[in-house]
């Protein structure tokens, strides 16, 4: 996994914890963009740290898994 920097849009909240799976920056703000870039690329134990907690967000969020519990869902109701 890569450590994820967005900005600060609709939706990204939800899936991004600021500061433990990602970093959410204020858009358009070029100078807050940088410094997270250098903090990542400066910093072996955060970005190995963020990295990981993305990688388990993405197997919980990803399309089969999201799927999944929707064909689950639709079983139960139908039962």
């Amino acid at each position: 996994g890569l450590p994820v920097i967005s900005t600060d849009v609709s939706g990204v909240r939800e899936l991004i914890k600021d500061g433990e799976n990602g970093f959410v920056i204020e858009k358009e703000n070029l100078k807050e963009l940088v410094n997270k870039i250098d903090y990542v690329l400066s910093n072996e134990e955060v970005r190995k740290s963020i990295s990981q907690k993305a990688v388990e967000i993405h197997d919980v969020l990803n399309v089969d898994a999201v799927v999944d519990k929707w064909c689950n869902c639709i079983k139960q109701v139908n039962m």
